[in-house]
């Protein structure tokens, strides 16, 4: 994200001087593809599960857990930590080693209520489609068992996007007006 804006920033810096050729403008939507495409391939998310109200997860410290690439071992991770929680729980997470690559992986984090206990778990997962919602999974399992009870629940597809303050959204909304500001200019100055 930060290389898009920095990109549009050259660009527009580069249109103002008039020193701006297509070759250039073709150079400048290759480098925003290329991060774009780059970073999809590597999500990275923030992976723990905490009940104790001091741990580095709850009001997560990232110092203490870093970002972990989104892959099939990470999503085992959040599977093994769903089962950590109440172990039928276990099953809603479970996920197949040949399916994973079909479908895009989001960051998760879900607050949690068991019994007396509050859990927050922070991780990777399948991304949300038609026929998959583990935020809905849960609700509905939440709805078979009293003891259990989702406060939050939220996927998410930037790094480290499952952290506490979420300023992901944002970076991408300026993102696009910088870029669509910068594509105008090119085009109409020309």
């Amino acid at each position: 994200m930060v290389a898009h804006v920095v990109c549009c920033i050259l660009l527009f810096i580069f249109i103002l001087d008039g020193h701006v050729n297509s070759m250039l403008v073709h150079l400048w939507f290759l480098t925003f593809a290329v991060v774009g495409v780059q970073r999809g391939f590597s999500l990275k998310c923030y992976s723990c599960l905490s009940s104790e109200p001091r741990d580095a997860c709850i009001k997560l410290d990232k110092s203490k857990i870093p970002l972990k690439s989104c892959d099939i071992t990470e999503l085992a991770q959040t599977e093994r930590y769903a089962k950590q929680i109440q172990e039928d729980m276990g099953r809603l997470y479970e996920v197949h080693a040949a399916q994973e690559p079909l479908f895009p992986l989001n960051c998760l984090k879900q607050e949690i209520l068991h019994g007396n206990k509050h859990y927050v778990l922070r991780g990777c997962q399948l991304a949300r489609s038609d026929n998959l919602d583990i935020c809905l999974k849960v609700k509905k399992e939440k709805d078979d068992n009293d003891n259990l009870r989702m406060k939050y629940c939220s996927l998410c597809s930037g790094d480290g996007c499952n952290a506490a303050v979420q300023k992901g959204p944002l970076m991408s909304l300026v993102g696009t007006i910088a870029a669509t500001l910068v594509t105008f200019l090119i085009y109409y100055r020309m």
